[in-house]
């Protein structure tokens, strides 16, 4: 079996790992036994693989399934690329071109014609770009690989999205729109559609373009071409960030900050919680959204996993 196709087989069990040193809770979903049982319920067969097995750290910040079918991971100690069989690790040791060996944030580039080359960005707001890995007596270097330094861009990366084959930056002052970066490409500019100066912390895109982006303290805006930014969710305090979740199957938009958010159209409402004892209450900082196999949505928050039945949440896995 390549390679690849063995990474592929072995996703589920990866993410069980990952989910069992308590970093990315959220992609307990891919683990699930079956469609019928709750999110957050682990599979029955689970392969840890920790710093003995090759990861340069227990504790991984992100991880992305590359289009060549390999799993590229973030740590605080160097990018790794998993084949399947055995980690591949790049740090600055073996690769000093790199900018800093604390990554935060990976995505996979899915335009076409760009397939294989992953994106990071570091502790300190920079962008790296990487085509691919290539083994030498020193260790492990980049192919292809680009640096945007934070102090360069204007304003440092946070984390990256992809939506559809778009692939974007966020960053305190709006959206980086990295699709048509180019080899040459040095100077990256802001959005012209994003949203006014915000510290955004997540972004979806619905199938009919329209964008949804959250920020730390300014609630939830809607990005329509042609249009000013629209605030549909405003913060409830300044210091409360307002994170947009997903988008279910009928292009419903969830949020998530003191409470849990359904968005359709110009209707904004909040979807209560449903404790063991009958009390309705909001949902506390709900951070996690996954849909299921049979359309349902399922959300996280700090006390647990719930459903949405209706118009409220009923509670899974405490």
């Amino acid at each position: 079996m390549p390679a690849v196709s063995r990474a592929a087989s072995r996703l589920r069990c990866f993410v069980a790992a990952v989910v069992g040193l308590g970093v990315l809770p959220g992609l307990a979903a891919f683990a699930r036994a079956s469609s019928s049982a709750p999110a957050l319920v682990p599979d029955s067969m689970v392969e840890r693989w920790t710093t003995a097995d090759g990861l340069p750290l227990d504790h991984l910040t992100d991880l992305v399934f590359g289009e060549d079918g390999a799993l590229w991971l973030a740590s605080y100690d160097g990018l790794a690329r998993f084949d399947g069989d055995r980690f591949t690790v790049l740090r600055r040791a073996t690769d000093p071109r790199l900018p800093s060996n604390r990554f935060v944030s990976l995505a996979a580039e899915r335009t076409v014609g760009r397939q294989g080359r992953v994106w990071a960005v570091t502790e300190d707001g920079d962008l790296v770009r990487v085509g691919d890995l290539l083994l030498s007596s020193r260790g492990a270097g980049a192919d292809g690989l680009a640096v945007w330094p934070a102090n360069t861009l204007p304003s440092p990366a946070r984390a990256l999205v992809t939506a559809g084959q778009r692939l974007y930056a966020l960053t305190a002052r709006g959206l980086l729109d990295l699709t048509a970066v180019g080899p040459e490409t040095r100077e990256l500019s802001l959005d012209a559609e994003s949203t006014p100066s915000a510290e955004l912390n997540s972004l979806v895109v619905r199938a009919d373009g329209v964008r949804f982006v959250g920020s730390e303290a300014q609630g939830v805006f809607r990005l329509r071409r042609g249009l000013p930014a629209e605030r549909i969710i405003a913060p409830p305090s300044a210091s409360r960030a307002l994170r947009v979740l997903g988008i279910d199957e009928s292009g419903t938009v969830w949020a998530g900050g003191s409470a849990l958010y359904r968005i359709r159209d110009d209707h904004v409402e909040a979807v209560p919680a449903t404790d063991p004892s009958g009390t309705k209450t909001p949902l506390v900082e709900p951070c996690d959204l996954v849909t299921r196999a049979d359309g349902r949505v399922e959300v996280r928050d700090r006390r647990g996993w719930w459903r949405v039945d209706g118009a409220e949440t009923v509670l899974v896995l405490p």
